[in-house]
């Protein structure tokens, strides 16, 4: 897959297949349209181009939800997802203040016709793009006819009779309902971050945990509480639980959460490494326990809980 981050040096080419917007988690219902894009490409030896942003436009439009916004796949996340479907081209384009300001007319006038070429468009079923998401899928069968391309519309997806969307994906993961999320997503909920030090309880007390800097500052960290994950180090996967939260037994005034994980049989200096951790299922709530031994004998409670669901799976 090709990757391009500058409008300037996209090669035109008019045999293409486009889609386009933030994609934020790359979700079954964002799967339906890139499947179906990517089967058509395919079948009509055509180029077949997923046209995204770089920062997620609400930034831009709305910097003052800037502390509220958070995402489910950064970019680094969607080139991985997407080379595996096996998507032709993927553009980032910069998303700035003249971008937001363009009208609809305009975008696909001197963006997606001038810069990138196509001869058909897929989007989903609630698209809305342009200057205050004036645009449509109305808008797009109107220049159809003078410009000549197709437009498609691809209807909702729906896991058991709910519209599966970023938005509902967002608050299944701060409501803690892991499986239903993972459902949502079509694979397990991941964050990618980099093992930093912290204070060394875990190996003093015979549990050691690494500890997880998110890669960039607007991922959603789900519910605190502890959880049932997978650990990816090294492309190798380990069972693992992962503590997410402020760790009450030992510290009472941190603001910000932190995201510790015990891997199973596991004893391997891996402080630097980019490690992914897979979020499976919910074990318990973050509790405050009266010290070290009741600390651990809850550690090895949860190991249990989470093998335990993994042989019912």
């Amino acid at each position: 897959m090709l990757f391009i981050d500058n409008l300037n040096t996209i090669p035109h080419d008019g045999n293409s297949l486009l889609t386009m917007g933030t994609y934020d988690g790359i979700h079954r219902g964002h799967q339906a349209i890139l499947q179906q894009l990517i089967g058509e490409s395919r079948r009509n030896s055509a180029r077949s181009i997923l046209l995204t942003f770089e920062p997620h436009p609400q930034t831009v439009i709305n910097p003052k939800r800037i502390p509220d916004i958070r995402i489910l796949t950064t970019i680094e996340e969607k080139r991985t997802i997407l080379s595996n479907m096996g998507l032709d081209l993927l553009i980032c384009a910069p998303f700035d203040e003249a971008m937001a300001a363009m009208h609809a007319e305009d975008f696909v006038r001197d963006i997606l016709l001038k810069k990138i070429g196509f001869k058909k468009i897929i989007i989903g079923h609630d698209h809305a793009f342009g200057k205050n998401r004036s645009g449509h899928f109305e808008t797009l069968q109107r220049m159809s006819r003078h410009y000549d391309f197709e437009v498609e519309q691809v209807g909702a997806v729906t896991f058991k009779n709910k519209i599966i969307n970023s938005t509902g994906i967002r608050r299944l993961l701060f409501e803690g309902k892991m499986e239903t999320a993972n459902e949502y997503l079509g694979r397990p909920y991941s964050i990618s971050g980099t093992v930093v030090h912290g204070d060394g309880r875990g190996q003093k007390i015979g549990i050691p945990t690494a500890n997880i800097m998110p890669g960039h500052f607007m991922k959603l960290i789900p519910k605190t509480g502890v959880y049932g994950t997978y650990c990816m180090v090294d492309d190798v996967r380990h069972a693992s639980v992962t503590n997410v939260g402020f760790r009450p037994t030992f510290i009472h005034n941190e603001d910000q959460p932190v995201i510790e994980t015990h891997i199973f049989d596991f004893h391997h200096n891996i402080y630097g490494k980019t490690v992914v951790l897979e979020f499976i299922t919910y074990l318990r709530h973050e509790k405050h326990f009266s010290g070290e031994e009741a600390l651990i004998k809850a550690i090895n409670e949860d190991k249990n809980r989470f093998r335990e669901y993994l042989h019912q799976i």
